[in-house]
This record gives structure tokens, C-alpha cells and sequence, in this order.
């Protein structure tokens, strides 16, 4: 008896493979942009005084995105699955769009309020728009979070976050 020999699968293109391509564009386009975007702390003396560059932690999330992307285009070219998104409702996409306005306004609000108040705002939009059950615990994240983010960062790591502008 003739056994018949398994082929594997065709390689195709699929939504995947473009997710993956586009994760990948991502991590490099955020590689390219991070020097120009990563506001360096003044200088003392000539001299920093943080102990890590400020560009550390947008370079590693960068370079995570490249890889995941890389690591995800060959096993996304051999998924047989259809593409979910084409049944996604409306209010998915109503949700994904905010989504991207509020992480926006969030971006141009960092330089004039600096990173806590503009991360409270943030937490506490999307909590709101998201119909976060409990009020008093949003509220309490949305100061609490930052603030210990900021203390994390800046005092811990030696990373700068923007300031408070009119704090001084």
C-alpha cells in the first residue's frame, strides 16, 4: 500500500502576516523617531545626573515590537484562520478610534502639563468612556497609578519624566 506523503501547508499572506509586517514597521518607525522625541534631562556641571538614559525604556518597547513582529510573520504564514475583525461591531471600532483620539490628546498634553496630571486625565477618560463600575476606585487610580509610575521611574530608575510646567 502506497502511503500518501504529507505536503505541509502552502505559505500564504493572510491578515496576520500583515499585522505582523506592520508590528514590525511600528518598532522601526518608533526606533527612528525616539532620538528626536526623548527630551534629555539639563545637565549639571556638564554632567547628567540620572543613571539611565532617558531613551532606555521607548528603545526596549521599540525593539519588542520588532521582534514580536519578526517572531510572529512566519507562524502567521501558516494560520488557516479568517480575519475576525471583518465581523467586529461597531461599537469596536467606535471603542478602538477612541481609543487612539485619547492616547493622542494624551501625547500633545504632556508638554503642558507635564506627565502625572496628563496620565490622571488619561486614566480618568478612558475610565469614563469605558463605563468603569466603580467610580471611587477610578478615581483613586487615576491619581495613585501616576504617582507611583513617576516616583518608580524618576527616583528609582533616575529616568526623566516631564515635569509639571508651572510647579516649577
Amino acid at each position: 500500500m502506497h502511503e500518501p506523503t504529507r505536503q505541509p501547508p502552502a505559505r500564504q499572506v493572510n491578515f496576520n502576516t500583515v499585522a505582523a509586517l506592520l508590528t514590525v514597521a511600528f518598532g522601526l518607525a518608533l526606533l527612528w523617531i525616539i532620538p528626536h522625541q526623548v527630551e534629555q534631562p539639563p545637565l549639571i556641571f556638564g554632567q547628567r545626573m540620572i543613571a539611565l538614559d532617558p531613551a532606555l525604556f521607548p528603545n526596549l518597547v521599540a525593539v519588542g515590537f520588532v521582534l514580536v513582529g519578526l517572531l510572529y510573520i512566519p507562524a502567521s504564514l501558516m494560520l488557516r484562520e479568517r480575519n475576525g475583525f471583518r465581523d467586529t461591531a461597531p461599537g469596536g471600532v467606535r471603542n478602538v478610534v477612541a481609543s487612539v483620539a485619547m492616547m493622542l490628546a494624551y501625547s500633545w498634553a504632556m508638554t503642558p502639563l507635564g506627565f502625572v496630571p496628563s496620565s490622571m486625565l488619561l486614566i480618568l477618560a478612558m475610565g469614563l468612556f469605558f463605563n468603569w463600575r466603580d467610580f471611587a476606585m477610578l478615581i483613586v487610580v487615576a491619581i495613585a497609578a501616576p504617582l507611583i509610575i513617576y516616583q518608580v521611574f524618576s527616583r528609582l530608575f533616575g529616568v526623566y519624566l516631564p515635569n509639571v510646567p508651572w510647579l516649577g
